[in-house]
């Protein structure tokens, strides 16, 4: 009977702890987005895959892969409610800029932007 009720005694405390973890995630989840990215080198056979992260202040980390092995991130902010802009660096020392808009929550959005002297377009969104 003893164990009984120090099993429900820890059991409640352990519910009580998470109580202030549940409510953190429930906060932080409307926070943030994550989009994810598909794109391709104009001049080049390079396709790129990754993600933007868009945080409630307007602010956006970017991270890209190529099918080449470049590796790019950055971030980029609103220039209006649908348009941003950034820049990025990239492994092996190159880095570049692009700029998006997207028309909506519930559309892909499109961008354009450059990795040195290439450049590439790509979607946002899903």
């Amino acid at each position: 009977m003893l164990d009984a009720v120090r099993n429900m005694i820890l059991s409640e405390q352990s519910m009580k702890s998470l109580i202030p973890l549940a409510l953190l995630a429930v906060l932080l989840s409307g926070c943030t987005t994550v989009l994810p990215l598909e794109g391709r080198m104009e001049s080049e056979d390079e396709t790129f895959t990754g993600s933007a992260m868009r945080f409630a202040d307007g602010v956006t980390d970017f991270h890209i892969w190529s099918s080449k092995g470049i590796d790019c991130q950055g971030y980029s902010g609103r220039v209006t409610r649908r348009k941003g802009e950034g820049t990025f660096t990239c492994n092996g020392g190159q880095s570049g800029s692009f700029s998006f808009t997207r028309p909506s929550k519930r559309e892909k959005g499109t961008g354009t932007g450059w990795i040195g002297d290439r450049r590439f377009t790509f979607t946002i969104g899903s």
